[in-house]
């Protein structure tokens, strides 16, 4: 159902859309990748946008991803009737 609201308003409600994570490599330390949390509207939920893994040190100023917040994302998503 759609609610009325634009990106902006989601943005400023839910402040994780839009905001960048890192996840190390579980086998390798050297590696990392970067998860983006973006929101899609037609289905009404976050979804991840997941890099490939990189060797190297992440970018300074990004928060390591929760194992509880990769589940959510990463979660099927319930389709709502239209």
């Amino acid at each position: 159902m759609y609610s009325g609201r634009t990106f902006l308003e989601m943005k400023m409600w839910d402040k994780q859309i839009g905001k960048i994570y890192v996840e190390y490599h579980p086998k390798d330390k050297n590696q990392y990748r970067t998860i983006r949390v973006a929101w899609n509207p037609y289905l009404n939920n976050k979804y991840p946008q997941t890099s490939n893994y990189v060797t190297g040190t992440p970018p300074e100023g990004l928060e390591i991803a929760s194992p509880l917040l990769l589940s959510q994302l990463r979660r099927v998503p319930q389709q709502m009737p239209f």
